[in-house]
């Protein structure tokens, strides 16, 4: 089809301007990325992008539209993944994208060209996690910041990858452009010897791992580097992605502990 495809740090505007040009039709980002949670500043990059008459896309999954609202900030269209907070309760298989007046006559035509639709049942499961979204995410929200202060503070946690965190660098940006936080985020264990890293993840009862977000039941999710292949990770330290759910903070809170005592006395014990 003759499309070529580059990738750039959305959260430096130079390295944008350095690959953006007249041929380039389109820029995707999401914000905060899903994994290292950083933040894009969505009105700059947009104003960019249009100069050179490129559509912008946002993936929104992480705040839904009641938390950020990609098209008022300048972006073109804003993609949901609807399978998570919006279907709200890991059963349904399903995405959204929304444009602005000027990219959806656009955007209607190519979705019928591609013969993409929804099933009745999946609409109906879409529009039941709707009426209780504001509730969820709330609670999401509550419960995530509750742990990632706790992990914070912990010895054996590096380093908390939150926005709305005081002390993200992204804590600014968040605070201008979102009207609150999701249930998701990361940090690094101090400690990556895969013994350690092992032990912590068998020592959990509550977190189960699992790729996606948005349910119920919290998860867990070990970031190797084999998930990176445009950018490396750090060398020291592990990351770990946590999606908090609707469960108990204490319970949950407590679970991260134990798993975390249990490893620091293994690695006491062995001298890793």
């Amino acid at each position: 089809m003759g499309v070529s495809v580059e990738y750039f740090d959305s959260t430096n505007l130079e390295a944008l301007t350095e690959k953006i040009n007249d041929r380039t039709t389109a820029v995707f980002i999401e914000s905060p990325g899903s994994m290292t949670f950083e933040l894009s500043d969505v009105a700059a990059i947009s104003a960019i992008s249009h100069q050179y008459g490129a559509k912008v896309l946002v993936d929104n999954s992480w705040a839904t539209p009641l938390l950020f609202q990609p098209l008022k900030h300048g972006a073109d269209i804003s993609i949901q993944s609807v399978t998570k907070y919006i279907g709200g309760h890991s059963d349904i298989l399903m995405g959204v994208a929304t444009a602005n007046a000027e990219t959806y006559q656009q955007l209607t035509k190519t979705g019928h060209l591609f013969g993409e639709t929804t099933s009745p049942d999946d609409i109906y499961l879409a529009s039941r996690g709707l009426r209780s979204l504001a509730v969820r995410l709330k609670q999401h929200q509550d419960s995530a910041l509750t742990i990632a202060r706790f992990l914070a503070t912990h010895p054996a946690i590096k380093e908390v990858l939150h926005p709305a965190l005081e002390t993200s660098p992204y804590h600014d940006l968040w605070l201008r452009d979102f009207d609150g936080s999701s249930g998701v985020f990361a940090f690094y264990l101090k400690e990556s010897e895969p013994s350690y890293v092992q032990k912590f993840f068998d020592s959990l009862q509550l977190f189960h791992i699992g790729l996606s977000w948005g349910g119920f039941e919290s998860l867990i999710l070990p970031v190797g580097q084999a998930y990176r292949t445009h950018t490396n990770l750090p060398k020291d330290g592990y990351l770990v992605r946590l999606n908090i759910g609707l469960e108990s903070v204490v319970d949950l809170q407590k679970d991260l502990q134990y798993a975390l005592q249990c490893a620091e006395q293994m690695r006491v014990e062995n001298v890793i």
